[in-house]
């Protein structure tokens, strides 16, 4: 019998259902030198190239898409009529 790749569910029928991704960490850049740093929970606070221990979060995609929705749809509605 086939094993089931790493990270996924086997489904009802024998095949893979669902595709679980497997936790990579967070991404932050460095404060010092600008490299990017993949860090789990268990990981050191540290740059992994300098050794610098400021790190700033690098903001989602998903953050960026929202906003860029909410704009199209504030442009899609009518102005309300002026108040005299």
């Amino acid at each position: 019998m086939a094993e089931a790749a790493p990270g996924s569910t086997p489904g009802a029928a024998g095949g893979t259902a669902i595709q679980v991704p497997a936790f990579r960490g967070v991404e932050y850049r460095c404060g010092d030198c600008g490299a990017r740093n993949v860090i789990k929970s268990t990981d050191p606070v540290r740059c992994r190239q300098c050794g610098f221990r400021i790190l700033y979060k690098i903001r989602t995609k998903r953050r960026e898409l929202t906003s860029l929705l909410l704009s199209v749809n504030l442009a899609d509605q009518k102005a309300p009529p002026p108040i005299i």
